[in-house]
């Protein structure tokens, strides 16, 4: 549904999940751009939109939260820059497409960002040391499911508030840090590579 803002001047947020919507993303958003520059809150998830994200994207810098998950045929591409540029963003869950490469350190430097969502796509190379700096705000980040490598990075020890979601990378190299292994928030501290037990006591 379409919600305005209080004086019914705007529209602020634009809730079409599993709505049958298709096509790509970036002819939505300059058509939203003809009259809905205000809107804080997109969910497209559970739809056929395919494509890139456009980059575009920037110029609906009021965002706080965007939901593109679970497109049927998947999303594809890299991460545009541009979405760095939507710096009120609170929640984002690009999660169930066919997003690739690296996951870029810029999610970092997000100040208000309460849940990440990047789980159940092609992400490869290592997780990024800067989600560390998210630690006075970040609530969950899910990056299971997807191709990560290399060391999990000491700096995710700091997200002492965060529900930390890692499992379904194979290729992630053990011991996690210690800290991570020390908090019960984070999915793998069970998982007797990542975490040995005889090191957690």
């Amino acid at each position: 549904g379409v919600i305005c803002d209080e004086y019914n001047v705007s529209t602020t947020k634009l809730a079409l999940g599993n709505n049958g919507l298709s096509g790509e993303l970036g002819t939505r958003i300059t058509e939203m751009l003809s009259g809905l520059s205000q809107l804080e809150s997109i969910d497209f998830s559970g739809n056929d939109i395919m494509g890139t994200i456009p980059t575009e994207i920037a110029m609906l810098s009021n965002l706080m939260e965007l939901d593109l998950s679970n497109q049927e045929q998947g999303l594809i591409g890299k991460i545009p820059d541009e979405i760095f540029d939507l710096v009120d963003l609170r929640f984002l869950s690009l999660a169930g497409n066919r997003l690739d490469q690296n996951i870029p350190s810029e999610f970092g430097s997000f100040k208000h960002m309460k849940e990440l969502d990047l789980s159940s796509n092609g992400f490869s190379q290592s997780i990024p040391s800067d989600f560390g700096r998210l630690e006075d705000t970040l609530e969950v980040l899910n990056l299971s499911n997807n191709y990560l490598d290399g060391k999990i990075p000491s700096e995710l020890g700091r997200l002492q508030k965060a529900s930390m979601v890692l499992s379904g990378n194979g290729d992630l190299s053990d011991p996690a840090p210690l800290t991570l292994c020390l908090m019960s928030n984070f999915d793998l501290i069970d998982d007797a590579r990542l975490c040995p037990p005889e090191r957690n006591v």
